[in-house]
């Protein structure tokens, strides 16, 4: 048994304890939480720390097999620029030990569980040896129509290696820019079977034009680069109230949103569709310079989670940096943001024994250092450690 003491402990579940004891087992399970109104008090074999107590994070979107790359330069290219040089990179491949040392680094920096984008096998082994709780997703993408049942085919190959190695796991569409309707029809049987899926949504106000007026800048590259033919029209309205009759049935994680408007919201509420909406603000910041319209997902209270994106775009694998920025540029407080990094993503997933400091549970422990306990936020160079 440990018992931890800190300056503040946010449970996530309660208000935020002073001077607060946890108490858990020697595997982290949770066994009581001690609230002494804001006084110093001392038990037996209590470990003191400086700083603030918190839960284990969730990276609700990240791209581990992307770990080779880094950060595309120079920021705030746009979309368009950002696939390019994507798929300029679809030749190469992370090294096992780039993947560990990817999954190593989420690790140190307090990530219990993440969801990750797989387009390939590689991260079968790492997963299998991680401490980390991972949802893979294994993405299809095509605007071809000739090429709707080969991809589906290679996806499920993928998905069903990830579950003979014992991994949890489901299939995405890569986003609606990149999937033609006849590969949408193909998916519906798979995306009908109740599963959590994710799609990139409207990171790009491009892929509204393209679906506004049949023509944008994503069109221009992918028909520069061979991937799509003149078989795309104009559909008349926005991107997602587009797709979101082929996402009948799943549980939905939309990913970015950064041009998702209040009327795009509302039809998601009509369409009584389970979804939760992940952010990834350093990416969104270094791809597009923008930032999503988070007030409006407040007030119509969807379940807010965070993601890192990939080290192609996003500023690392740490989920602190992109609550630091939310803080900075759209004053969200630190209870808030932490409740997004945690108790939400848990509960979305199904993950009952992580978010939150409650007895029984096991989400893990992590001390943010170097915290303003003034004006309770973080400050730009607070650190976190994992603790257990």
């Amino acid at each position: 048994m440990r018992r931890i003491a800190a300056n503040y402990i946010f449970p996530v579940s309660g208000k935020p304890i002073r001077n607060g004891i946890l108490e858990v087992e020697d595997d982290g399970t949770v066994r009581k939480l001690y609230d002494f109104g804001g006084e110093m008090r001392e038990l037996a074999h209590t470990e003191f720390l400086n700083g603030v107590l918190v839960p284990g994070f969730i990276n609700m979107h990240t791209h581990l097999e992307l770990a080779h790359l880094s950060q595309i330069t120079p920021p705030g290219m746009g979309l368009p620029h950002f696939i390019k040089f994507i798929i300029s990179q679809r030749d190469t491949q992370a090294t096992q030990t780039e993947l560990h040392t990817a999954d190593n680094y989420m690790y140190r920096n307090g990530i219990v569980a993440a969801c990750d984008i797989s387009n390939t096998t590689s991260t079968i082994e790492v997963k299998q040896q991680s401490k980390i709780h991972y949802h893979t997703f294994t993405e299809v993408s095509g605007l071809m129509p000739e090429v709707a049942q080969k991809r589906l085919s290679q996806t499920l190959t993928i998905l069903n290696a990830f579950r003979d190695a014992g991994l949890s796991a489901s299939v995405a569409p890569h986003a609606p820019y990149s999937i033609s309707e006849e590969l949408w029809n193909s998916l519906l049987p798979v995306l009908k079977s109740g599963k959590i899926t994710t799609i990139h949504n409207q990171e790009s106000d491009e892929e509204n034009r393209m679906f506004m007026q049949g023509h944008s800048k994503l069109t221009e590259t992918f028909g520069k680069m061979g991937i799509m033919d003149n078989h795309w029209q104009k559909k008349g309205q926005r991107s997602l109230p587009h797709i979101l009759p082929w996402l009948s049935g799943t549980h939905l994680l939309l990913v970015h949103n950064t041009y998702t408007q209040t009327t795009d919201l509302q039809t998601l509420i009509n369409s009584k569709l389970p979804t939760g909406l992940v952010l990834c603000p350093t990416s969104n910041k270094q791809i597009e310079n923008r930032l999503p319209a988070i007030d409006a997902f407040r007030r119509m209270s969807f379940p807010i989670m965070l993601g890192t994106d990939s080290n192609a775009s996003g500023q690392s694998l740490s989920l602190l940096p992109e609550m630091v920025l939310l803080q900075e540029e759209k004053n969200v407080q630190f209870a808030e943001l932490l409740e997004w990094a945690t108790a939400n993503a848990a509960k979305f997933m199904g993950w009952s024994q992580l978010g939150s400091f409650e007895a029984g549970k096991k989400p893990g422990i992590n001390l943010i250092k170097s915290f303003d306990f003034e004006s309770m936020k973080l400050k730009p160079h607070s650190s976190i450690k994992r603790i257990l």
